[in-house]
């Protein structure tokens, strides 16, 4: 599954809007489909800008099923967790 990073404001902790990094799905040519999660926001706090256009593909999802204790644990602790592989953004990807 190929997925995009887009740098949005979102407010979800009381009144104040925060910058957050979501994670979308790309469908056909480059064309965002649903959300599917969010960076951890660290990363939303202090690099935004160099993750946001950034596509990046699915290696694995963790889930209940995972033979690792520590998979299983990051899994609950984040409320899902996925392994991806950056692939860089439309220049380098040829998108208009």
């Amino acid at each position: 599954m190929k997925v995009r990073f887009v740098k949005e404001r979102l407010k979800w902790r009381g009144e104040d809007e925060e910058d957050v990094l979501v994670v979308y799905v790309v469908k056909g040519v480059g064309e965002l489909g649903c959300r599917v999660g969010f960076l951890p926001q660290h990363l939303a706090s202090t690099r935004a800008e160099e993750y946001d256009g950034i596509f990046a593909r699915i290696i694995e999802i963790y889930s209940d099923r995972c033979t690792s204790k520590i998979k299983r644990q990051k899994m609950h602790c984040n409320e899902g967790c996925a392994v991806a592989k950056i692939l860089g953004n439309r220049v380098h990807l040829g998108i208009a």
